[in-house]
């Protein structure tokens, strides 16, 4: 036991303080998050600012450096014989709301009409049909309603499934450089099938130009590139597998895919990368800073044993892979980051292990870390904190995480407020100040500075 001396204040006051501590050192054994390196003093943090509707999307409509706020309902009212979407301005008061007779899917933005600013496109099924309808900044419909192609509802062993068909990307483009753009849209469907692929549809009238079928579904990282350097544009996409039944243009859905398709409807390029439960996803990037097109490709697969974890570049002009590198491990998440000023792009993996693992752009090793938790998906956006480097952001079982370029934690923002899907962070812009961050979990979600 310590001994004090008689008549010292001084120690008698340290005896009871490190009494105090003690005592709160072993009560801090029962608390979960003091066992955790997570749980310290991070540079920054982030401030709730609105809460806002779980169906929320940003687009700056009139680009005038802020952005409209768009919250849509795209639960089908068959009374009403509509869903909706409502029109906000910068500072959240309410312009217009825009009915529509279907279920909405999510809204799109860009220059329609050629006059500087952004319309609004609402794609939204009906008996079996995709349609679209284009509404202005004010809520005043352009476009009234224009059918674009049609599902089928299916009878099988395992039910009766009702067309419900999803669209993973939509582009807008002049793929042939003749002065008119073109509506590029990539379908999927699961138990329905089809139609899955690409569709492409004139700019003004949306009737159907072409369209190319692929038996598996895409995923949501279609690009186009201008292969040649002619002003043509070459459709790259790629498949995942989830072994539906479907059978189209010689390719299985139990099988993964890169697929390029020129202006003309040609493909020029097919390879299998896959089978059951595999994907591919591409980020087109230049990666080197040549300007030159390289397309990065991330190959996964549900069984590791079977098919390793990949990443490849592909040159799309030679149609071959320029460098491989396979992972022993799982990749759960994978994006390029600038870690330096550099021109050269570098990339992050994380892995259900907790691992942070960033390679140059040859794929050699840079630097690894690993933390006391499972990391998910992982994305960037623009510099919000004025440092010079753009935003990493980790999802992982905890919450989110927020790091610097040398993958320090800046923030952790708990599950409370995490995003159910951090594959695309959305940024709320306000003229003259920090953009505004957006996470989102099942029903709802939060508009946040980050300070």
């Amino acid at each position: 036991m310590l001994q004090l001396p008689k008549n010292s204040t001084c120690n008698r006051f340290l005896f009871i303080f490190m009494l105090l501590l003690l005592s709160f050192f072993s009560g801090c054994e029962k608390l979960a998050f003091f066992r955790t390196p997570l749980s310290r003093p991070f540079s920054h943090k982030f401030i709730t600012e609105r809460t806002i509707s779980h169906h929320s999307y940003f687009y700056d409509l009139d680009q005038d450096g802020q952005d409209e706020y768009i919250e849509m309902d795209n639960k089908y009212y068959e009374k009403a014989g509509r869903s909706y979407i409502k029109i906000y301005n910068n500072n959240f008061g309410l312009a217009q709301q825009v009915n529509v007779n279907g279920t909405l899917q999510q809204p799109h933005a860009f220059n329609w009409n050629g006059d500087g600013n952004l319309e609004i496109a609402l794609l939204y099924t009906r008996n079996d049909s995709l349609l679209i309808c284009l509404a202005n900044k004010k809520g005043e419909k352009l476009v009234e309603e224009a059918f674009l192609f049609s599902g089928k509802s299916i009878w099988n062993e395992h039910g009766n499934y009702r067309w419900e068909g999803t669209i993973r990307d939509l582009k807008w483009a002049d793929l042939n450089s003749d002065g008119s753009y073109e509506l590029i849209l990539f379908p999927s469907a699961g138990h329905t099938l089809r139609p899955r692929g690409v569709y492409i549809f004139d700019g003004r009238t949306f009737t159907e130009i072409w369209h190319f079928e692929s038996g598996p579904p895409p995923t949501d990282t279609p690009a186009l590139i201008d292969c040649n350097r002619n002003g043509f544009l070459d459709i790259i996409f790629s498949t995942s597998a989830p072994d539906n039944g479907n059978v189209v243009n010689g390719t299985r859905d139990d099988e993964s895919y890169l697929f390029q398709i020129n202006y003309k409807s040609k493909r020029v390029f097919k390879k299998k990368y896959g089978n059951i439960f595999s994907g591919l996803n591409i980020i087109p990037l230049d990666i080197d800073g040549d300007r030159k097109s390289e397309v990065a490709l991330f190959f996964h697969h549900h069984n590791q044993k079977e098919a390793p974890h990949r990443l490849e570049f592909w040159e799309p002009i030679k149609k071959e892979v320029s460098l491989s590198r396979e992972f022993l491990f799982d990749i759960s998440g994978f994006t390029p980051v600038q870690i330096d000023r550099t021109i050269e792009k570098e990339f992050l993996i994380t892995n259900t292990e907790g691992e942070l693992l960033l390679l140059d752009h040859k794929f050699n090793d840079l630097l690894n870390k690993k933390y006391k938790t499972s990391f998910g998906t992982v994305s960037t956006c623009e510099d919000l904190d004025n440092d010079g480097f753009e935003e990493i952001f980790v999802g992982s079982e905890d919450g989110l995480f927020l790091f610097d370029n040398k993958l320090s934690i800046k923030s952790f923002i708990p599950k409370t407020m995490q995003s159910t899907d951090f594959s695309k962070i959305k940024l709320f812009h306000r003229q003259g100040k920090k953009p505004l961050i957006a996470f989102f979990n099942e029903k709802s979600g939060v508009l946040a500075s980050l300070e």
